[in-house]
């Protein structure tokens, strides 16, 4: 039963990754919102000013329409594992792009 538990988790993955996970997101204020779908990028690569890898980060992406205001927030995955938001790294008009550090499993 294992094997087929197994392969259930990497296939929810492998669609999670590109829909995303549904979160539960801590607003700085202690206000809490369910159900944010989030994708976790754990290996973003930073590149310097000539185009080069300087580095990897974790990246989120979040939609705007679910997350409107960025501050020093944090949320919790469906594994239990906690991120804090540090900054936002990029933004459009539908998503923020934040850089985010795991603070607890």
């Amino acid at each position: 039963m294992s094997l087929i538990d197994d392969a259930m988790s990497d296939m929810s993955d492998a669609v999670n990754s590109v829909l995303g996970h549904s979160c539960l997101y801590q607003h700085q204020s202690g206000a809490v919102t369910d159900d944010v779908m989030i994708i976790l990028d754990r290996n973003k690569s930073v590149h310097d000013n000539n185009g080069f890898i300087a580095g990897y980060r974790c990246e989120a992406v979040i939609l705007k329409s679910q997350i409107p205001e960025i501050t020093d927030d944090s949320f919790t995955n469906p594994k239990g594992e906690e991120w804090s938001v540090n900054q936002i790294t990029k933004e459009t008009s539908s998503k923020w792009y934040v850089d985010v550090t795991l603070i607890g499993a």
